[in-house]
């Protein structure tokens, strides 16, 4: 599935290339270059070149910048990990996107719709329209397609764009990790001598923020 990982990815950067995205206008406009932090999970030497060539196609509207190679194809939070560093060291930076071309799935759900490119389009195009860009003040620090409550806070495609203020005052992702891994633990503990329980959701590793799906509750477990 590397070759609709790779067209995914072209797709994001053809949205970020054409800049941010007047809701009202209904246009892009572009102001400036876009610094692009960007990670590989199991690409081989022909994908990571491929990025590359991407990049410097678009090098007057981008400026890709390599952080870190994986040999695991499996999602983690390493480059929000990059991300919280990135706002805890520059605090004056007012706005950062995450953006990935792996879709959530559901557990135990279909994995066809993993790179599904309209999807994929439109969440980064929500997520660096002018609405999530521009500044709000205090009126908005977190801002992506959909955000839903339930089962847990997260954003629609785990895509989202927030404010340094916001980010930094999340845990690590490394230590929230640890703490879901436990937390989880607990949870299903409890489940099994019938403490607790719920009707409306199952108890699965998506719910529970296990292992690769913790990074999906990572952007709403802010303190405050």
């Amino acid at each position: 599935r590397k070759k609709e990982a790779m067209m995914a990815f072209k797709t994001q950067l053809d949205v970020l290339a054409l800049g941010s995205y007047d809701i009202r206008s209904r246009s892009y406009v572009h102001k400036r270059p876009v610094i692009v932090y960007y990670t590989i999970a199991g690409g081989t030497k022909a994908n990571i070149d491929y990025v590359k060539n991407m990049c410097r196609s678009k090098r007057k509207q981008l400026d890709c910048r390599l952080l870190e190679e994986f040999d695991s194809v499996t999602p983690s939070g390493t480059t929000l990990q990059n991300l919280h560093r990135f706002c805890s060291s520059r605090p004056e930076v007012r706005r950062v996107s995450y953006l990935t071309n792996l879709l959530p799935r559901r557990y135990g759900g279909n994995r066809t719709e993993a790179f599904a490119i309209p999807k994929i389009r439109a969440y980064t195009t929500a997520v660096m329209s002018n609405m999530c860009l521009k500044e709000r003040g205090d009126s908005c620090n977190v801002c992506g397609t959909e955000f839903y409550s339930l089962p847990f806070n997260h954003f629609r495609g785990n895509m989202f764009t927030a404010t340094c203020e916001y980010v930094k005052r999340l845990r690590e992702p490394a230590d929230f990790e640890e703490i879901m891994e436990k937390v989880a633990g607990d949870a299903l503990v409890w489940k099994l001598r019938k403490m607790i329980g719920t009707n409306l959701f199952d108890f699965d590793p998506e719910l529970l923020g296990l292992s690769q799906y913790n990074t999906l509750h990572w952007i709403g477990s802010h303190p405050n």
